[in-house]
């Protein structure tokens, strides 16, 4: 729409640089100060904002980015700063800090990439409450199918953000050497077999749970009072090979394109510490004994796992607990040791 309030049809995504496709249709309005403005919610989640002033270009804001950094200012991120500022003289404005002068170089730089980014949440949130039989093959269910399109279309946007996220690092800051790490597949058992329906009493193994009593709806609909969540063997191997091993070949295609080290065998290191990995008394919770440190052959966060560290607990929230498929403590040092390895090889 322009100012004088004449329709127009354009791309906005491809007017303003950076700018994400939407995930849904967004909502435009002009401001007292004749500022015109379109709000949308991004491909990954977040909340952004076209913009054009009179007699200016189309300019993009990333507003999750901005609530952010506004929100996580805290004296670790300010010694980071302060650390690569030696001089001091930071530019604190949104949504980046920046040094006004120059910066010592970075000695390693490193950049992890989840399978949130590719909406895994919203996968295993799928997977867990698809309720057909487990020797359906997925691929052919509607709802996976529906998943299968969102992650085709974010896996095509990550190699532009890359080149983004590149040509970002080149320009404003010194750097020796960049490390991009593979993610785990998290899909295996003890076995290296893939997950199927377990651990028992688990949200991803095989629970029955009423379904007034789910943040979601199951896919068996509010008819049945009761259904069981689980992520069958089947669905596993499609999470495994058609998002987890996709997005490792990706990264690996990317780094290499851009001259950065590949930090891999962590998806190897994981192969037989899965979600689903040890023996039952391993996946025994309560709140007097329960420790999330505690070792076990798993390296990843069941939903218990996460309810009991962070909660909540009342059971009519059953599902709102957000630290499941994770790694645990365990799985963090795997991290650890292959970065620092890939790190001390090249001499730092």
């Amino acid at each position: 729409m322009r100012l004088e309030r004449t329709w127009i049809d354009a791309d906005l995504t491809n007017i303003a640089s950076g700018a994400l496709p939407a995930a849904g249709d967004p909502f435009a309005y002009v401001t007292a100060d004749k500022v015109a403005r379109v709000l949308y919610r991004g491909v990954f989640g977040g909340v952004h904002e076209l913009y054009l002033q009179p007699g200016a270009s189309w300019i993009h804001a990333d507003l999750t980015d901005i609530a952010g950094t506004l929100h996580k200012v805290d004296p670790q991120i300010s010694a980071v700063v302060q650390a690569v500022c030696p001089s001091g003289r930071v530019d604190k404005s949104p949504p980046i800090w920046h040094c006004q002068g120059p910066t010592r170089p970075i000695d390693a730089l490193l950049i992890a990439v989840g399978l949130n980014d590719v909406g895994f949440g919203d996968i295993v949130e799928t997977l867990v409450t698809n309720n057909n039989p487990p020797q359906s093959d997925p691929t052919h269910i509607d709802q996976i199918e529906s998943l299968q399109s969102d992650v085709d279309a974010k896996m095509a946007v990550l190699p532009t953000l890359f080149r983004q996220l590149a040509k970002s690092i080149g320009d404003n800051l010194s750097v020796r050497r960049v490390y991009l790490a593979e993610y785990p597949d998290p899909t295996h058992d003890e076995n290296g077999r893939f997950c199927n329906q377990k651990p028992e009493g688990d949200l991803f193994g095989h629970l029955l749970l009423p379904n007034t009593h789910l943040h979601f709806q199951l896919a068996s609909g509010p008819s049945n009072a009761w259904a069981p969540s689980g992520i069958d063997a089947h669905e596993a191997q499609w999470a495994s090979e058609n998002v987890a091993r996709r997005l490792n070949s990706l990264l690996k295609q990317v780094a290499d394109s851009q001259g950065w080290t590949f930090v891999g065998g962590i998806a190897d290191a994981f192969a037989t510490h899965g979600w689903c990995a040890g023996s039952p008394d391993q996946f025994i919770h309560d709140a007097v004994t329960w420790d999330p440190y505690r070792p076990v052959q798993r390296f990843i966060r069941t939903y218990e796992d996460s309810r009991y560290t962070q909660g909540p607990f009342e059971v009519w929230r059953y599902g709102d607990s957000h630290g499941a498929m994770h790694p645990n403590a365990q799985g963090h040092e795997v991290l650890k040791n292959q970065l620092l390895a890939a790190i001390r090889r090249q001499g730092l």
